[in-house]
């Protein structure tokens, strides 16, 4: 690159140190769009093989793209094709391809977002869903498919009505098979349904559908399982905090939030004495989510506020302190898995909808030189490495050494000084890039 000859003119001294892109994992070189995506490397014409490990296995290259990294290009151009064959798929007998169709669809809403595809996508999904969710469903299955309806409704639910309508799908569905005792298909429903209750307002709830509820919740809280505790006592939180406890009981008047309050604590307490029961039993790290939990529901009742929660995102904090927030974040961790950080860092949707906006910086690729006749001062950029902790054995070749690049980028800063401080008295001249060295 060649520059034309220019007049000296003052400017401020600058050297921002910013990282060379690199091939991510499982980039391949080609003309690729969105985080290395590759068309020819989806096998999107697997999934109308007759057999069926073949179609599980492009299942789960799709789920597997779509979960680490926001495919945008890729979804816009196939995200309907891919919904018919999941469509498909979900009807199956078996119960991987059941599970990782019904998965796709959700991730294909995430990679869309709101608009007329994703509308698309609900249209299509919930009559589907009624021919799926039977009380003989494999449990895993179930799971998949109301994460999945949540997801969907919770990114384009044509307002309340649209999104209490697949909360109603998920309570039915709920009720069938609450005499089965299966307690990962009542964790999963849950789930599901306070996910979105989350996003609902109390004055959009009909009453009329929900009255029962509320007993039901308590009557959970005094099941066997943690893990099942746990979801019912985030959904009475929940239903506090937004206001709406006469939309799920029976009770009536002001009277209603204290005696629902004075029931609530007197649970978590028993709740909370019986701890130390289930610890042989339990998990080391559910033992210490169940505790956190009741805790902060504790709190919660006493004093009206839930105990803040950060979440790391990269070089970030995601701060949390709302019941609504919180059932919404664990949620979408639990869907997104490995992949919920990539896409709250890179996905526009979760930037919205977290009122998240993540540290960016500026990628330079090669130096920059300018100059102007009234002072010898430049502002330079320089490409550098990522950042690197300094206990790695990289740090002192990199920042330390007489030949390290940051002292070779100060060197070549100072160098172009003098060269400029020269060029001044001369007034015009030309600067050419082409040669320079790389670093």
């Amino acid at each position: 690159m060649r520059r034309e000859k220019r007049t000296v003119a003052p400017r401020k001294t600058e050297i921002v140190v910013a990282p060379p892109r690199r091939k991510g994992r499982g980039e391949c070189g080609g003309n690729s769009d969105d985080n290395g995506y590759q068309e020819s490397s989806v096998p999107l014409g697997d999934l109308l093989k007759k057999k069926g490990a073949k179609r599980e296995k492009a299942l789960e290259t799709i789920d597997e793209l779509l979960t680490n990294s926001v495919q945008e290009t890729f979804v816009k151009k196939w995200s309907l094709a891919l919904l018919f064959r999941c469509l498909d798929s979900i009807q199956s007998k078996s119960v991987k391809e059941t599970r990782l169709a019904s998965r796709v669809v959700g991730l294909l809403s995430v990679s869309v977002g709101s608009g007329d595809r994703t509308r698309e996508i609900l249209e299509h999904f919930i009559p589907r869903i009624s021919q799926v969710l039977k009380p003989d469903l494999d449990s895993s299955s179930v799971s998949s498919v109301l994460e999945s309806l949540a997801i969907v409704t919770f990114i384009e639910g044509d307002g309340p009505e649209e999104t209490e309508k697949s909360m109603k799908i998920i309570w039915d569905f709920l009720e069938a098979t609450r005499s089965k005792g299966n307690t990962e298909i009542l964790i999963a429903a849950l789930s599901a349904w306070s996910f979105l209750l989350a996003s609902m307002n109390s004055w959009s709830i009909r009453p009329k559908i929900w009255k029962e509820s509320i007993p039901y919740l308590f009557s959970l809280l005094e099941e066997g399982n943690p893990s099942l505790r746990m979801v019912a006592g985030e959904s009475l939180a929940l239903i506090l905090e937004i206001g709406a406890i006469d939309k799920f009981t029976n009770y009536e008047g002001h009277t209603c939030v204290e005696r629902f309050k004075e029931n609530f604590l007197k649970q978590v307490k028993n709740i909370m004495s019986e701890t130390n029961d289930h610890k042989g039993s339990m998990d080391r790290d559910l033992i210490k989510s169940y505790k956190a939990l009741f805790l902060d529901i504790r709190g919660f009742l006493k004093n009206g506020k839930r105990g803040e929660v950060s979440v790391k995102i990269g070089s970030n904090v995601l701060k949390v302190s709302m019941w609504s927030q919180f059932i919404q974040v664990n949620f979408m961790k639990r869907f997104l898995g490995s992949g919920f950080i990539k896409h709250v860092k890179d996905n526009e949707m979760f930037h919205d909808f977290f009122e998240f906006e993540p540290t960016t910086k500026q990628y330079v690729t090669e130096a920059e030189l300018q100059m102007s006749d009234d002072s010898e001062e430049a502002g330079v950029r320089y490409v550098y490495l990522p950042d690197v902790n300094v206990e790695s054995r990289h740090y002192q070749r990199l920042f330390e050494s007489s030949n390290s690049m940051l002292n070779r980028a100060k060197t070549q800063f100072m160098n172009k000084q003098r060269f400029q401080s020269e060029a001044k008295h001369v007034g015009y001249y030309s600067v050419c890039f082409g040669d320079e060295e790389n670093f």
